[in-house]
């Protein structure tokens, strides 16, 4: 798990504090006994190295520490007094913050020990910085023993803390340069590497050792040995760098110091007084961490130019063999003193044997004659020069871009040239491909039997082909900018404008239908298409666009949906079943008979979802005969069991032709479904009586008497058959003779006219001459009033009478569907009473008026009310209710009769509307179906209404006239015999 910044800061904090507490303890160990103060304090360079390696805003944490730490020691450990102790850490907290901010504003951040001026900065640092501190530290000396030499002690402190900073700074640094990656590491790989550090440091001890150990006392004996350490620093210098002339000097240091100290070695034979002592000691120390180290970085210096020259000379060495340009220089003779790879590959030679040659030992002689005077344009010019220059070479013809500049030496002198070829053959020949390729458009463009136009990256147009000016019958820079919208429709700019908007926001390619408006008020309809034009970054920086005229394609698409319709209407109209597929038997389409008979709705049939009423053990052959007619493009028959409303699986007979589009193009099948149940039952039962027949003939004499019983059986059947049609021509003569009975009916009533208009004369007259009522008695006079009024009456219901009995063609008036049902209510009024029937009237308020033939909805709901009177005779006089309902719908007017009889069963709810089917004893069977057509005629529609109780049938009237009534008219009228 990797440890937070937190945790990791803390723990560095606590690594400082102990590695302080050391350098303090250490400081006071290495110390003559007779001096009061520390000859050498490490715990200087620790504190400087850390601050020179933390970032500031971390400062105060290590300052708290080491302030803490260090008042601690010397108050509970040293026995100090409170303020010699402040004042020696102050000394100490000020030399280390001073000299930390010097060298991170040197180095510009952390401090790293890598060159020779660190190393000169560090050695100033170390002699500058601790003067405040030894003036400090002065100071509180002072104050415990008064009587000491001043200038003898500032020297001494002085010297202690930089001796310190020396030998311990370069060590810190240097290390967490090394643990931090700041710069590279040496490698102690392998076994010789390994002993040789080995060896050194034994070498280091021993020559130490035999210069400052007790066990010698011989001045001649410590210098020899004193000499012997040069050598044995320089090496380490040598071959490890800075951190081992660092480590090996902080080894030699730490033993003469402990040594003298404690009076041995060098020092101590060469001055019996601690004060010269420590002084030699501390001039030593300056002068032995110093030389190492200087050499160190001197040495790691060269090595690190050499290095980077090495570096570049292999980066400049590979960027020019793996270049296509051609490189190289020459001297002012002409000699060739560097060729890259490129060039040597072009003039066919290896680089050494061209290296010396001149241009005329390399090039033809007409290509070297040019570049020698070119060269001779460069030494007089002075300065650099680019041109182009083309040629033939080994029979391809090139074209070079040549920049040459002037080779100095160090004096500026010009020694020769440097040159840079590239080859821009292709580029020239893309250049070329490009202008031709862009002429090749323009014409195109201009040409184009397409509208093209081009815009920028804010949707303004910059360019309109003629094509666009022939479409829109404008000149092609009326529609620059913004002004292509004016050329839109009307109806068409605010969508298309707000549709390319929204492409300009998203950057997404723009595809609509819209229409043009020419100026002579001409529409064209067009397909307009564009996609962004994007550059290297894949910014959007304009749209490339073209329009198609599709105006012959609209059109199509209009007469296909107008004939589309017409064979929808034409097909819903048709008894069969019809329906058409795709290629895949995809159900497309099926008309309103087909609806009625599977009772589901059209988007539950489309698609697949028709194989639904297929009967389960036809299906699979069924679709293995709908596929091999697909796939030979024939003509499609068959025959499978399909589930009716009901529930009952009736025989149908399937044919379907294909559908064949433009060139015999096979799109799928359009056909039609009938009922064969009927005949399939009447076929099997003959083609069991042939096999019964057969059987028994072949059997027995008897098997004959059987067949003709069962000949005499059919003949009965047929007999029967006839008896039904004589019936239905019966039915015929009655509907014949219903209308003759209309035509006496409309005589009847033309004859009472008279003799009712006579009454009314004569009641009117009495009632005149009766103007006072002293001529008569009230009594008399209220008697003369009803007969005037009822003679009225009778005249208005056989004016009604005669109405609907005579025969009208299409006569249509605008009148309130409410005004109808109370003239046929007046009309059956009588019919009404003699029934018992009770009328409950909820009709609508304020009913718009409908444009209808009046008779033929009078007739409607005389047929309607007179099945409800019928339907009810059964029961009894107070149970027998018609209620007749108006209402409003959407865009038409309804009219429902509710009767409260037995109610219609499901098989004659199925045959209903059926000609010449009834369930009355005298009925014919026509009145239902002549109400259904004169309904739909008039756009509406007639059904009958599923209840619990009772039965109910419900027609509409549409507000508005339907263009195809007048065929309906004409064909009810041709029903209804008129």
């Amino acid at each position: 798990m990797r440890t937070s910044s937190g945790a990791r800061q803390f723990g560095l904090v606590i690594l400082f504090a102990l590695g302080y507490c050391c350098a303090v303890v250490a400081g006071h160990l290495l110390s003559f006994k007779s001096l009061a103060f520390a000859t050498f304090w490490p715990a200087a360079g620790v504190f400087l190295a850390t601050l020179a390696l933390t970032p500031k805003k971390q400062w105060w944490q290590y300052l708290l520490a080491a302030t803490v730490l260090n008042l601690s020691m010397e108050l509970l450990v040293y026995r100090q007094s409170m303020l010699p102790s402040l004042l020696f850490v102050l000394a100490n907290a000020i030399e280390a913050l001073l000299g930390a901010l010097v060298l991170q504003r040197w180095s510009i951040g952390a401090f790293q020990f890598a060159k020779m001026r660190d190393v000169l900065v560090l050695a100033a640092l170390s002699l500058t910085m601790p003067l405040l501190g030894a003036v400090i530290g002065t100071a509180g000396v002072k104050l415990i023993e008064p009587t000491t030499n001043y200038w003898q002690i500032f020297q001494l402190w002085w010297q202690a803390d930089s001796i310190g900073i020396l030998i311990i700074a370069p060590v810190q640094i240097t290390l967490a340069s090394r643990i931090l990656q700041l710069e590279s590491r040496p490698s102690f790989s392998g076994y010789g590497r390994t002993l040789e550090a080995v060896l050194l440091f034994i070498s280091l001890n021993v020559a130490t050792w035999g210069a400052f150990s007790p066990y010698t006392n011989s001045l001649v004996w410590n210098l020899n040995s004193l000499l012997y350490l040069v050598p044995v620093l320089a090496w380490a210098g040598l071959r490890f760098r800075r951190l081992g002339a660092a480590i090996a000097s902080c080894n030699i240091l730490l033993i003469i110091i402990y040594h003298t100290t404690r009076g041995d070695g060098l020092f101590a034979l060469a001055s019996g007084m601690p004060e010269l002592q420590a002084m030699s000691l501390q001039s030593f120390a300056l002068v032995t961490m110093l030389t190492p180290l200087l050499f160190a970085t001197a040495i790691d210096e060269q090595r690190a130019a050499e290095d980077r020259l090495r570096s570049n000379l292999s980066i400049l060495q590979t960027v020019m063999d793996n270049t296509t340009d051609l490189i190289y220089v020459k001297d002012r003779a002409g000699r060739y003193l560097l060729m890259n790879r490129a060039g040597a590959e072009l003039a066919r030679r290896p680089v050494h044997e061209i290296i010396g040659l001149r241009d005329v030992e390399v090039l033809p002689p007409e290509q070297a004659d040019h570049a020698r005077q070119r060269d001779q344009l460069l030494f007089a010019a002075g300065h650099a020069l680019t041109y182009e220059e083309s040629g033939q070479y080994e029979g391809r013809k090139f074209t070079m871009l040549t920049t040459k500049s002037p080779f100095r030496d160090a004096a500026g002198e010009m020694i020769g040239l440097i040159g840079l070829s590239r080859d821009i053959t292709q580029r020239i020949e893309q250049v070329e491909a490009l202008s031709e390729s862009e002429r090749r458009y323009r014409t195109l463009v201009t040409s184009s039997n397409v509208g093209i136009y081009e815009t920028d990256r804010h949707g303004l147009t910059l360019y309109l082909n003629p094509r666009w000016a022939e479409l829109t019958g404008r000149p092609a820079e009326s529609g620059e900018g913004e002004g292509w919208i004016d050329s839109l429709h009307p109806d068409d700019r605010v969508p298309v404008n707000e549709a390319f908007a929204q492409t300009l926001r998203t950057g997404a390619p723009f595809a609509m239908e819209y229409r043009y408006l020419t100026p002579s008020g001409g529409v064209t309809w067009v397909y307009g298409t564009a996609v962004p034009i994007r550059d290297d970054l894949g910014a959007v920086t304009g749209y490339l666009g073209n329009v198609i005229d599709i105006s012959d394609q609209k059109r199509a698409v209009i007469e296909l949906q107008l004939s589309e319709e017409r064979f929808r209407r034409l097909a819903d109209s048709a008894p069969v079943l019809i329906w058409t597929t795709t290629l895949d038997g995809r159900l497309t389409y099926c008309n309103r008979a087909w609806l009625e008979f599977i009772g589901r709705s059209l988007e539950k049939e489309l698609d697949h979802g028709w194989l639904d009423g297929v009967h389960p053990n036809h299906r699979e052959q069924f679709l293995r005969d709908y596929v091999e007619a697909e796939q030979s493009q024939s003509e499609l028959s068959l025959e499978f069991q399909l589930c009716r409303a009901d529930g009952e699986y009736r025989w149908m007979h399937l044919t379907g032709a294909p559908k064949l589009v433009g060139s015999d193009e096979f799109r799928g099948f359009i056909g039609s479904c009938f009922d064969i149940t009927d005949q399939r039952r009447a076929t099997e039962t003959l083609q069991r009586a042939k096999e019964e027949l057969e059987h028994h003939v072949a059997e027995r004499t008897a098997a004959l008497q059987e067949a003709n019983r069962q000949l005499q059986q059919l003949l009965i059947e047929r007999a029967r058959a006839e008896e039904q049609l004589q019936q239905q021509q019966g039915h015929l003569a009655h509907v014949s003779r219903l209308s003759v009975m209309g035509e006496m009916a409309a005589g009847l009533a033309h004859e009472l006219n008279q003799p009712l208009f006579a009454i009314q004369n004569y009641t009117a007259g009495i009632l005149r001459r009766w103007s006072s009522p002293e001529d008569c008695r009230p009594e008399l006079r209220e008697v003369i009033s009803q007969i005037a009024l009822e003679s009225q009456r009778a005249a208005v219901i056989i004016r009604r009478v005669r109405e609907f009995a005579r025969k009208q063609i299409g006569e249509r008036i605008f009148i309130s569907l409410n005004t109808i049902v109370r003239e046929v209510l007046q009309l059956l009024g009588s019919e009404l009473r003699q029934h018992k029937v009770h009328v409950i009237l909820s009709l609508a308020e304020q009913l718009p008026e409908v444009h209808v033939d009046l008779v033929q909805i009078q007739q409607v709901l005389v047929n309607l009310v007179r099945n409800a009177i019928e339907s009810m005779e059964a029961l009894p006089a107070p149970l027998r209710h018609v209620t007749i309902s108006t209402f409003l719908g959407a865009g038409d007017v309804h009219c429902l009769v509710q009767d409260s009889g037995p109610g219609i069963s499901r098989e004659v709810r199925r045959r209903l509307f059926e000609p010449f089917f009834t369930t009355k004893r005298e009925g014919l069977g026509m009145g239902l179906s002549i109400s259904r057509s004169i309904a739909e005629a008039h756009g509406g529609m007639l059904q009958a209404e599923d209840l619990s109780v009772g039965a109910a049938f419900h027609f509409s009237i549409p507000l508005t006239e339907d263009p195809l009534d007048d065929a309906r008219v004409d064909r009810t009228n041709r029903v209804l015999g008129g």
